[in-house]
């Protein structure tokens, strides 16, 4: 009886296999299509891809002076960083130093920013004093899908 039965439905349960051959087409017909127990439903889901939260990055080129060509403008570039981070929309920002191995690790070549949001990346852009006084060289926001998050 249990193998007519799992021709039909092979998530059949042994209470259910005890039937009658004859009650097996009346039941499976009643349910059908078969349907998984929920224990077997909940492992298929958890085999599914994981989600992709989508996240930003703003890169910054800086030119070779960037340490000195920083300098007044500064405070006002990190204020405006600590001002996202604080909404919660900037989660990391910092510079970026040139491929290693390089005698000048100390002087970066990029500043990089990851957002949590497209519209605030390009938002802080247009405020940054870096970018209004011209220190940076040129950006760019790009779309980074993540899939392995702290979240």
């Amino acid at each position: 009886t249990s193998s007519l039965l799992t021709n039909y439905c092979p998530y059949a349960s042994p209470t259910i296999s005890a039937l009658s051959p004859q009650m097996i087409p009346r039941l499976v017909s009643s349910v059908s299509p078969c349907i998984p127990p929920p224990s077997l439903l909940l492992r298929r889901l958890s085999t599914s891809p994981p989600p992709i939260t989508p996240r930003y990055i703003l890169t910054y080129a800086y030119p070779p002076t960037i340490l000195s060509d920083r300098v007044p403008h500064r405070p006002g570039h990190v204020s405006l960083a600590k001002s996202y981070k604080s909404k919660g929309t900037l989660l990391y920002a910092g510079g970026l130093s040139p491929p290693l191995p390089t005698p000048d690790k100390d002087t970066p070549v990029e500043g990089v920013f990851l957002f949590t949001n497209e519209d605030d990346a390009r938002e802080f852009v247009d405020n940054d004093p870096y970018v209004k006084e011209g220190v940076v060289e040129e950006y760019s926001v790009r779309e980074w899908a993540c899939v392995v998050t702290p979240e």
